[in-house]
């Protein structure tokens, strides 16, 4: 399963469940990732939303 967020200049990032049953978050321009190992892909929203932002200014 993934979905796509989008930032203020309308690059694509794409967040979903890998293989392995990790969360993880893409750059969809650079083909850039990241898992968040420390997040359960069942986490509040809260909890998604603050794992996101901390990853994020990494792919770019």
């Amino acid at each position: 399963m993934t979905g796509h967020i989008w930032d203020a200049d309308r690059i694509r990032f794409t967040v979903g469940v890998c293989e392995a049953g990790h969360l993880y978050v893409r750059n969809d321009s650079r083909g850039d990732s990241t898992h968040l190992l420390d997040t359960e892909p069942d986490a509040d929203l809260v909890t998604l939303g603050q794992a996101i932002a901390d990853v994020i200014g990494d792919l770019y």
